[in-house]
């Protein structure tokens, strides 16, 4: 997580706060999905995460497949964008 987000954390606890993220499909040629458990609430989910302060969301998904996956990507296309989501994270964080 990025020290922007933490300093914010810092300042707020556990209220909701808006974040932006990504999530990447990366299907290959037997058309096989890349999927990864996610560390903070065990299940699966594609590869993503958060938005740090100054990225855009190429750059974002970028970073977050080649630390997630070990994956240099160029994105092809937005699949779907998502605007009313709301999680409730284990160590209590809202966002």
């Amino acid at each position: 997580m990025a020290n922007y987000i933490r300093e914010i954390r810092s300042k707020v606890g556990h209220m909701p706060i808006f974040l932006n993220a990504v999530a990447g499909a990366v299907v290959n040629e037997q058309g096989q999905l890349l999927l990864q458990k996610r560390t903070d609430a065990g299940n699966w989910s594609l590869p993503g995460g958060m938005m740090e302060y100054g990225e855009t969301f190429v750059e974002t998904l970028q970073r977050e497949m080649k630390e997630d996956a070990g994956l240099l990507v160029e994105p092809v296309k937005a699949l779907h964008t998502f605007d009313q989501g709301f999680t409730t994270y284990p160590n209590g964080d809202q966002a």
